[in-house]
C-alpha cells in the first residue's frame, strides 16, 4: 500500500483485521490518513480551478479595457500587463512582467514611489514622456489595494490614460 501511495495512488488501503492488535492498530492508522490525503487534495485541486477562473475571467476584463492596466506587488516588479498598456506604452507583457515598473518605465515608476509615499489608497497624476519617438501625455493612476494583515505590503494597479488628443484638442478650441 506504501508503493502504491507513493506513485500517487491514494485510492488504495490496508485491510484491518481486529485480531491484529498494534499492526490492525497502525492499518486503521493508515487507511485514515490516506482519506485526507486524498481529502486534501482535492479541495487543492477545487482551490486551483477556482483560482484559473478568476485569473481567466480578470485576463478577460483588462483585454478589453481600454485603459493601460500594470499590476505591481510589493517590491515593484510588474506581474501583470494589458494590451492596452503593451500598445499605448510601447512595451510587450513578455519582457516588462517580472521586471521592475522603475527600469521599464522610469517616469511611471517614479510616480508610484511617490503614490506609494503618499499613503493615499488612490494617488494620480499626469505624467509627459517620449513613446514611439513623439511626447505623450498620460493620466497615471495608482490604486493601493488592501493588504490583509496589518502592516503587510500592498500591491498596486497601475491605470494609464493617454489624454496627449484631448490636451491638445482643449488647446485648439
Amino acid at each position: 500500500a506504501a508503493d502504491e501511495v507513493a506513485t500517487g495512488n491514494l485510492d488504495v488501503s490496508v485491510p484491518v483485521r481486529t485480531s491484529d492488535g498494534d499492526v490492525a492498530s497502525l492499518g486503521d492508522t493508515f487507511n485514515k490518513m490516506l482519506l485526507q490525503l486524498k481529502s486534501q487534495r482535492n479541495e487543492i485541486l477545487s482551490a486551483k480551478d477556482v483560482i484559473d477562473e478568476r485569473r481567466r475571467f480578470s485576463e478577460a476584463v483588462l483585454a478589453g479595457v481600454t485603459a493601460g492596466i500594470i499590476g505591481v506587488d510589493p517590491d515593484g516588479v510588474v506581474t501583470i500587463v494589458n494590451r492596452s498598456a503593451e500598445t499605448m506604452l510601447a512595451i510587450s507583457a513578455e519582457s516588462a512582467v517580472g521586471n521592475r515598473l522603475s527600469v521599464i518605465l522610469p517616469h511611471i515608476g517614479q510616480g508610484l514611489e511617490i503614490g506609494r509615499s503618499s499613503r493615499r489608497p488612490v494617488y494620480r497624476e499626469q505624467i509627459t514622456f517620449y513613446r514611439g519617438g513623439i511626447e505623450r501625455t498620460f493620466n497615471v493612476q495608482i490604486t493601493t489595494e488592501e493588504g490583509e494583515a496589518r502592516g503587510e505590503e500592498h500591491s498596486h494597479v497601475v491605470t494609464v490614460d493617454d489624454i496627449t488628443d484631448l490636451l491638445q484638442a482643449q488647446r485648439s478650441s
